[in-house]
């Protein structure tokens, strides 16, 4: 039986779907893409699964749609509010722009300057570490290396990193894209606080492919 999803979670709308141009000929090199196949009709399309490869004796029209985050809405977040990373979020890529920095830019209107953080790592054991973020733009040559949108967890009380690639947001928790420098993006066993208060975007994450199943098979159950 096929499952017709036309609004799960981090796909496209079925619009794109329907006027896309994709050959068998593209190739994806990473990422995770969901196949579906163009009804006759052109009015919908049947989702067939995790995208490998399109059959070769199959003449019927299909197209590959990435399965990624989306932007969700744009928050103020106020200063001393505690943040963490997200694991494992390297597989994930913006739907919009060539970098989650210029995801940040496109959605919030804003060319951050600076890390978001107070420049400090807290850790469960109450210790602080400081001094640790140097990544101010360059105000000769607005060079912004090392500083980058990462994902982050708030909500969640959690004092380290979340793993969300074998587990669900907590409750009252979102994803958001923050602009930090690379130092803070790679620590996992603390959290972080806001500098100021500023706008955060908030993101639909990446389902990965376990969980982008399990969402399948509920939904052949339910019919």
């Amino acid at each position: 039986m096929s499952v017709y999803f036309l609004d799960i979670p981090c796909v496209a709308e079925i619009e794109k779907i329907r006027n896309a141009n994709v050959g068998t000929e593209k190739q994806y090199d990473s990422g995770l893409h969901g196949l579906y196949k163009i009804h006759l009709s052109g009015e919908y399309a049947e989702y067939q699964g995790i995208f490998d490869a399109i059959p070769e004796d199959d003449e019927s029209d299909y197209i590959v749609v990435p399965i990624e985050s989306i932007f969700d809405g744009l928050y103020s977040v106020p200063e001393g509010t505690t943040f963490v990373n997200v694991i494992g979020s390297s597989q994930d890529h913006p739907s919009r722009g060539h970098s989650w920095l210029g995801f940040y830019e496109l959605y919030s209107g804003e060319s951050p300057y600076m890390c978001y953080t107070d420049g400090k790592l807290y850790y469960p054991n109450h210790s602080v570490e400081t001094g640790v973020c140097n990544s101010f733009v360059c105000p000769t040559c607005g060079s912004r290396k090392n500083f980058v949108g990462g994902h982050v967890v708030f909500g969640s009380h959690s004092k380290t990193a979340i793993d969300l690639r074998d587990r669900s947001l907590p409750d009252g928790s979102w994803v958001g894209i923050v602009p930090i420098c690379q130092r803070h993006n790679m620590n996992n066993n603390n959290f972080m606080k806001m500098r100021q208060d500023s706008k955060v975007v908030k993101i639909r994450y990446l389902l990965n492919k376990d969980r982008f199943q399990s969402y399948l098979e509920k939904a052949r159950n339910e019919k």
